[in-house]
């Protein structure tokens, strides 16, 4: 049996919902290191050195994985570099990066000079990865169309072949999804109701994830009268878009249930 090793500095929300379908699903011997998900910046910038400090202390006849999954919390090139410095770490392990978001994409950071070196790290760790995963197409093709306008800045560095490089190994991976649940609720309903629809946000609470436009057209359909109820989940933080608290109180007569609901 294949021996996997996850590194997931981020444990937490779709990263780890992602990993427990993953080990349901496919037939592998997993070692799981992880930390807590909070202040990803941090993650990206120091969790390699963790990984392998924590690394160095199981014991020297377990070390020997064949593949490593990473997120792209994971500094991978830096991760690479220190793994051959590791007692009998086996060097030809694949590492694979599962990249549930890249930071090129994300909403509002390309005013923020200092995004900067998180979009270089998810570039360097997407080199240095043997193969890559994207949970979506867009979130590949993204990625790459950031990446070729990014070294067009570059001066007089020339890497022309890194995009056709990344590509190449690279395979857009949907995150698997459980509809148990759905499946057994819908059995339960005998007959249809006139009950009215059921508009449901089960994302992070977080300005990435567009809930101002999901807001504006619920308030849209307000306006025309359409009877609809609300059920708003998530994972929240303690900042947040003001368009959350502005919802309770405009959208109070269709909410059903406003809040994080443990999965």
């Amino acid at each position: 049996m294949k021996r996997v090793l996850i590194l997931e500095p981020y444990y937490g929300g779709s990263h780890k919902l992602f990993l427990n379908g993953l080990q349901k699903t496919v037939n592998a011997d997993y070692t799981l290191l992880t930390l807590p998900a909070r202040k990803w910046k941090m993650r990206m910038q120091l969790s390699s050195l963790w990984f392998v400090q924590e690394i160095k202390k199981i014991p020297e006849e377990d070390r020997k994985f064949d593949t490593v999954l990473c997120s792209t919390f994971v500094d991978v090139a830096v991760l690479r570099s220190l793994l051959i410095t590791v007692t009998g770490w086996n060097r030809y392990a694949r590492i694979i990066t599962y990249f549930h978001e890249n930071q090129f994409a994300y909403p509002g950071q390309t005013a923020d000079p200092t995004i900067r070196q998180f979009t270089a790290i998810n570039f360097t760790t997407a080199m240095a990865s043997d193969s890559c995963a994207f949970n979506s197409n867009y979130n590949l093709e993204s990625f790459l169309s950031a990446i070729s306008s990014s070294l067009k800045k570059a001066s007089d560095i020339k890497l022309p072949s890194c995009v056709d490089e990344i590509r190449k190994k690279s395979v857009v991976l949907y995150p698997g999804m459980d509809y148990s649940s759905i499946d057994q609720a819908a059995k339960a309903v005998k007959e249809k109701t006139e009950s009215p629809p059921v508009l449901l946000w089960n994302h992070r609470w977080e300005h990435d994830k567009g809930p101002e436009l999901f807001f504006d057209a619920l308030y849209f359909l307000q306006q025309k009268g359409v009877d609809f109820r609300l059920i708003v989940m998530g994972q929240s933080f303690v900042k947040r878009p003001i368009c959350f608290e502005e919802a309770i109180v405009k959208l109070e007569k269709e909410i059903i249930h406003f809040g994080y609901v443990d999965s």
